[in-house]
């Protein structure tokens, strides 16, 4: 039997998203003074900045659009056996990779993207570096990051999953 009031502050906790303006958070202080400190209620999360909207455009999709397309391919690409070719050498390997770091950089730099930047991702090398059959040649792998790398850059995923 659960204690008496946890069900209380389990509510309270996820009723608070995230912080108000006037609320000041102090996690990310590193001071050893305690009396600045707020005390932290249990079981509630620490303040948070909310995610930015997906206000972007990706080929001819628009933010909503691309970030429900995202999420749909992550339910499948999760289930599926990995039997991904490597990276290869070259200019699309290079835009592989530049297309990961922009990703990346896109959380990190908390830009329109970042609702979606993790999950486009971790959805990116199942999408783009998925062999075509079990015994596919280099040369046919560049050809076909080559032609799913457009499709990624245009928003057609449907094409590639």
């Amino acid at each position: 039997m659960p204690e008496p009031g946890l069900n209380d502050s389990l509510q309270t906790s996820s009723e608070q998203q995230h912080c108000s303006d006037s609320e000041k958070c102090n996690y990310g202080n590193h001071t050893n003074d305690v009396s600045q400190t707020q005390p932290v209620e249990p079981l509630s999360l620490p303040c948070y900045q909310p995610l930015a909207t997906p206000n972007f455009k990706w080929g001819n999709l628009d933010g909503q659009q691309f970030c429900d397309l995202i999420y749909e391919a992550y339910h499948q690409v999760v289930h599926w056996q990995i039997n991904l070719f490597p990276v290869p050498s070259g200019s699309p390997g290079k835009a592989f990779v530049s297309e990961l770091a922009r990703l990346f950089e896109a959380y990190a730099d908390a830009s329109a993207l970042e609702s979606v930047g993790i999950a486009a991702a971790m959805v990116a090398p199942h999408l783009l570096l998925q062999k075509p059959h079990k015994k596919s040649k280099y040369k046919d792998n560049v050809a076909y990051l080559k032609r799913r790398l457009e499709s990624w850059k245009e928003g057609d995923l449907q094409s590639i999953t």
